[in-house]
């Protein structure tokens, strides 16, 4: 179970509002993009079927792979919400935030989060964390490179009963809040709010992760 969820807490995700048809029903749509060979198969696979089933998602969930930097959609989205610093693990924001404004219609809401700058100098920085759980152990180390501002993380997961490990190097990338306003701005989001991601609150000096609220302010067509 810890190594199903750790393989999608790494993944990147973003789950997509979609109107489909002249109802104007809306599809919930969502998109895991990471690593070609780092993508969780199981989140697609049949025998998952009842699992969907249960959550009353069974015919209205549609689950694609793709890479955010390639985003290529069968239509236009109301919103979008992204999860776990997806934009954080992105080398390339402005391209990533471009293809969420591309197929977002007028008036749709962007929901994302990020980890801030402050918590990639002064929490993960240069710091190691150890994790014991009765069923594994699990060593997070990371590096902090301030001339290419971005974390260097490496994670081992030793399993206790079956010996098995886990080891899974990644990187997240440094935004400051200025370079994430003006990228939203550039590709016809307007920033309607950003807060502290765990508390919800106004943001401080150790705030740890943005929460941001984005409304896109025209169909592409109509650029």
């Amino acid at each position: 179970m810890l190594k199903r969820w750790t393989a999608l807490l790494l993944a990147v995700m973003l789950v997509l509002l979609t109107a489909c048809g002249a109802q104007k029903e809306y599809k919930l749509s969502a998109v895991f993009a990471a690593a070609e060979e780092d993508r969780p198969q199981w989140l697609a696979d049949p025998d998952n079927a009842a699992l969907w089933e249960q959550l009353g998602l069974s015919g209205r969930l549609l689950l694609l792979r793709q890479d955010l930097l390639k985003l290529d959609l069968y239509g236009t989205i109301r919103g979008a919400v992204s999860t776990f610093d997806t934009f954080n693990h992105i080398p390339d924001l402005d391209t990533a935030i471009a293809n969420a404004g591309f197929f977002m219609e007028k008036g749709g809401v962007f929901l994302f989060d990020m980890n801030t700058p402050y918590k990639h100098r002064n929490v993960l920085g240069d710091n190691e964390f150890t994790f014991e759980e009765e069923d594994a152990s699990c060593v997070w180390r990371n590096h902090y490179n301030a001339a290419d501002r971005r974390v260097e993380i490496t994670v081992d997961i030793d399993y206790h009963e079956t010996g098995e490990h886990f080891h899974e190097e990644f990187c997240e990338y440094t935004y400051d809040l200025d370079t994430i306003r003006a990228a939203l701005e550039k590709h016809g989001f307007a920033l309607e709010s950003v807060c502290d991601g765990e508390t919800f609150g106004p943001l401080t000096e150790e705030s740890q992760r943005y929460f941001f609220c984005a409304t896109k302010q025209y169909t592409q067509l109509e650029e």
